[in-house]
Formats: C-alpha cells, structure tokens, sequence
C-alpha cells in the first residue's frame, strides 16, 4: 500500500512546479511586447536643456496617456527623476502625439490613449557648475483590444554635453 502523504506531497510538487513554469511563460509574453525609448538632449543655453524622449509603440498596441484618470483605472505614463544638486526640472513633461479616448473592457472606462510615435519633451534647469548626469525611469502602461498588460519601466540616464 502507498504511503499517502507521499503522494499528496507529488502531487503538490507536480502542481506547483507546473504553475512555476506557467508563470514564467506569462512573463516572457509580458516582457516581449515594450515602447522601444530614444532620448535625445537640446542644450538651450549653459543652463537650460530640454530632454526629449521618444516612445515607439509596437503596432496593434496603445500606450497611457499623462493624463489618465487617477479613479480605478491603468497608471498614467509618468516621469520620474531622482533628485539631485545639479538639476531641476522645469515644470511637467509636456507630451507630443496624438492622444485618444479608448474603451477598456477589462476596467470598463474609456482612458486616454497614444498609438505609434509619441514625444515628450522635459525642460531642466543646470543648477551645478558641471554637466549633470540625470537619472530617473519612465512608468508606462500598454493595452490592445484583447489584454491591458501591467505596469512596465524604463530606466534614464542622460549626461548633459
């Protein structure tokens, strides 16, 4: 007779093993599919630069706009920079594209939404005698007609020339 405690133990193993694996293809599908970022830095005078960044959104795809409502829906694209002596940013990202109101049915509300080519440009202001290094992550949201994938980042870092 087979020991049953044995058995529900291989069991278990066998189940959580194969939800592992499960997992991990769901994490590779998540990771395949990103906003391809291109920076760019506009050196307005000694100490003013404008940061641009432009996103690549895969086709079939929809990225979040800024200006998404903070009330039970997907985050809103947002800049953040780590705080630093050298630089403050002037004012807020300012965003370039064609932003469009789209029905989501998995939180049934219609958001804000960019397809294609999106720039955003950023003001700074050098408060250093030096070239600053900037650093920071872009949080964004992805969605298309059948799934909204969860919150994904970029990570920053800009030397000023």
């Amino acid at each position: 007779m087979r020991n049953p405690v044995i058995r529900r133990t291989t069991v278990a193993v066998f189940f959580v093993g194969l939800l592992t694996m499960f997992s991990a293809f769901r994490v590779q599908r998540i990771n395949a599919v990103r906003v391809k970022w291109n920076t760019q830095v506009v050196k307005i005078s000694d100490t003013e630069a404008e940061l641009r960044f432009t996103a690549q959104i895969p086709g079939g795809w929809h990225m979040f706009s800024q200006t998404v409502p903070d009330v039970n829906g997907p985050m809103a694209l947002n800049f953040e920079f780590d705080a630093s002596d050298e630089f403050q940013t002037v004012g807020q990202p300012i965003e370039n594209g064609k932003v469009q109101p789209v029905y989501e049915p998995a939180i049934d509300m219609q958001v804000n939404s960019l397809e294609g080519q999106v720039q955003y440009t950023q003001k700074i202001k050098i408060t250093a005698g030096k070239q600053p290094v900037i650093r920071g992550v872009i949080n964004y949201m992805l969605s298309n007609t059948t799934e909204m994938l969860p919150p994904d980042e970029e990570e920053l870092e800009i030397s000023i020339n």
